[in-house]
């Protein structure tokens, strides 16, 4: 009997546990890895639709730092990359124009839609923006090439309108020539519809590269409270040689 009883115990919490219905109620708290948010005080620029052609011209300006997107599609303008560093006291941002305390972008019915966005520099918030792109040869949708202690916190990223032509990564931290990108955080983006294509290729929703030189070691970087769906691989920390010898390697 007690046999019994423990056996229709394991079923039905086993149940319990495959049941969509069960699950559906679920809540999870907050990681406490998240980072903070630094203040961005004021809006050095607005970019709008109607003058995006020379306010997205100023992103590596050294005289501005705080770059606030309005609502709009902002696609025609290609890869925006981001080379000039801020500071830990005087971070840089290029963030949705609004303080309303929502946390992604796919909670809002209105958006600043980009096609790709590099950021190849130092203490960088990117934050509650629309990464959505519609052009083939995009390839890395949100990355961080050789920098550290950026924060990507709240985007939406959605290849919905994308049909890749080769390689499609949503979300990405990476090295250059041997300069590694180290204390990055992923946190609490959401990344969609990867690789509707259907091509034969690998394709990552998060993914921390292994470095090619010596020296890339990508370490120290934290990926919490994201959500990916539809999309191939959807966190990958990742080498390249079976016997783990790569010039980098990630801590």
């Amino acid at each position: 009997g007690t046999l019994i009883r423990a056996l229709l115990l394991a079923i039905a919490l086993a149940s319990c546990l495959a049941s969509p219905s069960a699950r559906a109620g679920a809540t999870f708290g907050d990681s406490p890895h998240l980072a903070t948010l630094p203040d961005f005080g004021a809006c050095d620029v607005t970019v709008t639709p109607a003058n995006a052609y020379t306010t997205l011209a100023q992103v590596n300006d050294p005289t501005k730092r705080v770059f606030c997107v309005q609502p709009g599609n902002y696609r025609a303008y290609g890869l925006i990359q981001l080379r000039r560093s801020g500071t830990e006291s005087q971070p840089r941002f290029l963030r949705f124009h609004a303080a309303d305390g929502v946390r992604n972008a796919a909670q809002r019915p209105e958006r600043a839609i980009f096609e790709w966005i590099h950021v190849q520099a130092s203490w960088w918030v990117i934050q509650g923006l629309t990464i959505q792109p519609k052009h083939p040869a995009t390839t890395w949708l949100l990355a961080v090439i050789n920098g550290d202690h950026n924060i990507l916190d709240g985007n939406l990223v959605d290849g919905i309108d994308h049909r890749p032509e080769s390689v499609q990564h949503g979300i990405v931290i990476d090295g250059y020539g041997g300069d590694p990108a180290t204390h990055n955080v992923v946190q609490r983006n959401l990344v969609l519809n990867g690789n509707l294509g259907r091509l034969d290729i690998d394709y990552q929703g998060i993914y921390v590269r292994p470095g090619h030189h010596a020296g890339a070691d990508n370490d120290f970087n934290r990926i919490v409270d994201n959500e990916v769906a539809d999309w191939g691989d959807a966190v990958a920390v990742d080498g390249y040689d079976p016997g783990c010898g790569e010039l980098g390697v990630q801590h």
